[in-house]
């Protein structure tokens, strides 16, 4: 995608812009929960937002993040300046056609995921994509009920929209804690379970830094375990964070690790440039600024 081809419904006067079908669903789903005035304040600094297992914080988190993790994926998706477009074509190719999952670990109230299917349904909205029939299965894992109820009632308000658009979605959600062996067998085995015979896999991380760069190992060998079940199918795996210094440093050596995990076999999309943006809050004039950089590694199966 180019900044002249985009339509004024995702980029409008050099800023990201939520999808209109997105931000009427996030607008409902805050009203319905009373947090609608709170989402058009100022935000907390990030120190109270830092996610977690309790209710508080998962609502929080929808609350005042969601808009960010959204508009952060799909600058990825558009690339507009052209920084990110081997990723971007990446993640649109994966959504052209067949049947499809995506892994969304771990999904929070879905911010990430919902920026990425928003984006491409609206540009299959706006004559930009094919209506080229889609079948999508999502396996979203998180360790806080909270979130996942909320990533629930999210997918289910824009399913219809989706499906308007030949993108036909179903979910199914687990009960993942990364710290757990057993867990993330558990969350493989259920998701495989789900779309056995898909043609391709995604798995899909966002905003997990926080966590990750203080429990290093406990992150690897989760993945280590996920990754080594790919061994015959067809993996596509992004793993996207905003720009600070324990996300970088985090991308370092999952990298490295990645690189290492996947072989010859796999292919790496160096994309690790943080880039600046600008997007519009969803429901006020605000300009807001961010920041988004990615790793991105694809293997062919056997």
């Amino acid at each position: 995608m180019t900044m002249l081809s985009l339509p004024e419904t995702l980029w409008h006067e050099s800023q990201i812009v939520m999808p209109p079908k997105l931000s009427c669903s996030l607008r409902d789903e805050l009203t319905h929960r009373g947090l609608f005035d709170e989402a058009c304040g100022p935000n907390p600094t990030d120190k109270e937002l830092i996610g977690g297992e309790g209710t508080e914080d998962a609502v929080k988190h929808f609350t005042h993040r969601f808009k960010t993790s959204s508009a952060r994926v799909q600058y990825l998706v558009l690339s507009p300046c052209g920084t990110f477009a081997p990723v971007s074509s990446d993640m649109l190719s994966f959504m052209l056609d067949g049947k499809v999952s995506v892994l969304d670990i771990p999904c929070g109230s879905g911010g990430g995921l919902l920026g990425y299917l928003g984006a491409v349904a609206e540009l299959r909205q706006q004559g930009l994509a094919p209506h080229t029939p889609v079948e999508l299965t999502v396996l979203a894992g998180d360790i806080s009920i909270d979130a996942r109820v909320i990533h629930e009632a999210m997918l289910t308000r824009l399913a219809p929209s989706f499906s308007s658009v030949g993108i036909r979605l179903s979910w199914h959600y687990s009960a993942w804690d990364v710290t757990n062996v057993f867990s993330t067998s558990r969350l493989v085995d259920q998701w495989f379970d789900v779309c056995p015979n898909d043609e391709e896999y995604m798995v899909f991380v966002s905003a997990f830094s926080g966590f990750a760069d203080t429990n290093r190992e406990i992150v690897l060998n989760a993945f280590h375990s996920i990754v080594g079940r790919f061994h015959s199918k067809p993996c596509l795996m992004i793993w996207v964070e905003p720009a600070m210094k324990l996300s970088t440093r985090v991308l370092k050596w999952i990298g490295e690790w990645f690189t290492h995990w996947f072989g010859s076999g796999g292919v790496e999309r160096e994309a690790t440039e943080t880039k600046e943006f600008f997007f519009k809050h969803p429901f006020t004039d605000e300009r807001i600024r961010s920041h988004v950089q990615v790793r991105s590694f694809s293997r062919k199966g056997a």
